[in-house]
């Protein structure tokens, strides 16, 4: 890639962080799915040593996401 793609995908990237976690923060969780594609997947594992978890689907992403932050009275994200 050339210099100035590098960049513009570093600060897309960056946005789409920082949309994520603003979304959290108001606990949009339906919004934050908006930003996966309908048979979006997402893989994280919590610790060095957990085990790898995997969600499949908007839908599916969506009531994670809700699971998570919802019974939080306060979410605050910062990000870079």
């Amino acid at each position: 890639m050339m210099k100035n793609e590098v960049l513009t995908a570093k600060m897309e990237l960056r946005e789409l962080v920082d949309t994520f976690s603003n979304l959290a923060d108001i606990k949009d969780a339906e919004s934050q799915g908006e930003l996966f594609l309908p048979d979006g997947v997402l893989e994280f594992q919590i610790g060095t040593d957990g085990e790898v978890q995997k969600i499949e689907g908007r839908e599916a992403l969506v009531q994670a996401f809700a699971a998570t932050i919802n019974p939080c009275k306060a979410v605050y994200h910062i990000s870079g």
